[in-house]
């Protein structure tokens, strides 16, 4: 039987296999088996002089083994379906499909997907298990130094939620200088027909798009977890995979647990809320395989859709202490995720089971999303949806800036500029000692924030202070009239990036500056300025007569 390169088709290429419910297994297991090699013609087939590659990290979503001197490798299969991958190393690429998206797995599914039933369709019989399952790596010049785009929750639900996201957020990406773009689940509202529209649009940014698999993007008529995501490994590919950037590993799972089929709803779409976030043990286990082959010195990035620890029962991940267990060989971890549509910082220590060597934390960054509150609220004057967070932050996306095996990490405000990192909610006239809020969108627990009075008084600590956005609540409140249709904007949620303070009593009459300054975990600074006008004391002074 041929060799089987995973260029030959978008079902058949890239990393793990993962999905939380796992396939039915059989009584031996089988072995795949096949060849990493360097393409330096970029032809996605092995030519004469092209070296086979060692060293190189192939995984069944469980088992992780390196190729040896030959650039050969054999894994077991657990089950009849499986995914076989590759950990893209550092200084390589994979191929790109059309659309940008990275081609370096291939599915096994000898009877196709159990899609009968379903909605959307998954894959067709792949047959046998090939002879060999080859994977081309090109070389590529990678810096220590590099940008990650974050994008949570693009969330289209119909072509013109797509286009909105086009220009709201990817004439922005497009211009945006980063090594890749990563979308971190919920690409799209339900209808999985959009996967294409929503591929197109990323092309445009001339980044390469790796995706992270959410709730909004099952299919629906599954009546499990085990098959939830077969139109989704058609598109994308797997799940939960791998790859390496620089001195960084990235880790993708999957943390969206299936619970099946709950039933239609009055128009006849399959209800979409049966599911829990969960990170199972093999996951963990995969986790544990991969660093055992990765250096204590290197940056692990773990990306989910569903955040790790959230508030309510649809925002958290079961099983978060075995996933810090399993990152406590590594002291520079951090995670991403979207799912909530706000923006929150976590930390997490010995208390949650990460106890990593030099006393380090784990930073979960839960991301504010690209479709905001799922593109609500009045149309701007560029006719896209305001769809403020209900925490008060604006949509957008977030920069990851690593170098070497650290980082930082900011908030790009859709549509506005980059230095709009804050809102500043204080009276524009003021009698005395008033208070006021900021909203600073990125802020975290680990965030100062100060004010002053240019010439009147020194920067003076704002006490944090969580709370509902006032100013989302009075657009909430008043937002009687939805835009094109669509349902309200939602209740506020608790802003965990809110400030106080109090205008200082003694401010003379006339109008000035009132200045924040916010430093954040990175010692990263922003600024802003609001005016504020003071009025003179009125007077009982009688009226001129006649």
């Amino acid at each position: 039987m041929p060799a089987v390169l995973i260029s030959a088709a978008l079902s058949t290429v890239v990393a793990l296999t993962a999905h939380a419910g796992q396939p039915t297994t059989t009584t031996t297991p089988t072995t795949a088996r096949g060849l990493v090699f360097e393409d330096t013609n970029k032809n996605n087939r092995r030519d004469a002089g092209e070296r086979p590659i060692p060293n190189i990290l192939v995984t069944n979503g469980l088992d992780v083994v390196k190729t040896d001197a030959q650039g050969r490798y054999q894994l077991p299969l657990h089950a009849k379906d499986a995914i076989i991958s590759v950990v893209k190393p550092a200084g390589f690429s994979t191929p790109l499909n059309e659309q940008n998206l990275p081609q370096f797995h291939y599915i096994h599914r000898p009877d196709g997907s159990p899609d009968d039933t379903f909605l959307y369709k998954g894959l067709e019989p792949t047959g046998p298990l090939p002879a060999s399952i080859d994977f081309p790596l090109i070389p590529a010049d990678e810096s220590a130094r590099f940008d990650v785009i974050l994008v949570a929750d693009p969330q289209p639900y119909n072509t013109r939620e797509v286009s909105w996201y086009g220009r709201d957020v990817v004439t922005e990406l497009a211009k945006t200088p980063a090594a890749f773009a990563m979308a971190l689940g919920d690409l799209v509202g339900d209808r999985l027909e959009l996967f294409e529209p929503y591929n197109q649009m990323n092309a445009l940014t001339g980044h390469r798009w790796h995706n992270v698999y959410g709730n909004h993007d099952m299919n629906f008529m599954s009546p499990g977890d085990e098959h939830a995501a077969e139109t989704f490994f058609r598109v994308f590919g797997p799940t939960d995979y791998a790859f390496a950037q620089g001195k960084a590993l990235f880790i993708v799972l999957d943390t969206v647990h299936y619970n099946g089929f709950d039933g239609l709803r009055a128009d006849g779409f399959p209800k979409t809320g049966n599911y829990v976030g969960r990170v199972s043990d093999r996951q963990t286990d995969f986790v544990r395989n991969l660093l055992a082959h990765t250096p204590t010195d290197h940056l692990i990035v773990v990306a989910t859709h569903i955040p790790l620890m959230g508030v309510g029962e649809k925002e958290v991940t079961d099983n978060l202490e075995g996933l810090m267990q399993a990152l406590s060989t590594h002291p520079r971890t951090l995670s991403v995720s979207g799912h909530t549509h706000v923006q929150r910082h976590f930390f997490f220590g010995s208390e949650h089971g990460y106890t990593a060597p030099e006393g380090a934390t784990h930073h979960h960054y839960n991301i504010a999303t690209a479709s905001g509150t799922w593109w609500r609220g009045a149309l701007d004057e560029r006719g896209i949806p305001h769809t403020m967070m209900r925490d008060g932050a604006p949509s957008g996306y977030a920069i990851l800036s690593i170098d070497g095996n650290t980082y930082t990490t900011a908030y790009k405000p859709a549509g506005h500029p980059d230095s709009y990192q804050m809102n500043i909610l204080a009276p524009d006239e003021a009698a005395g000692a008033e208070p006021f809020l900021v909203n600073v969108f990125n802020g975290s627990e680990r965030s100062t924030v100060e004010f002053r009075i240019p010439g009147l008084n020194d920067w003076t600590p704002m006490a944090h202070a969580p709370q509902p956005d006032p100013r989302y609540a009075e657009m909430a409140e008043n937002d009687t009239n939805p835009t094109l249709g669509r349902r309200p904007l939602n209740r506020p949620a608790d802003s965990t990036h809110i400030w106080s303070a109090t205008l200082p009593a003694n401010l003379p009459t006339g109008t000035h500056w009132l200045e924040v300054r916010t430093t954040d975990m990175h010692n990263q600074t922003h600024t802003a300025r609001h005016p504020v006008r003071v009025n003179p004391p009125q007077t009982n002074a009688a009226q001129p007569t006649e």
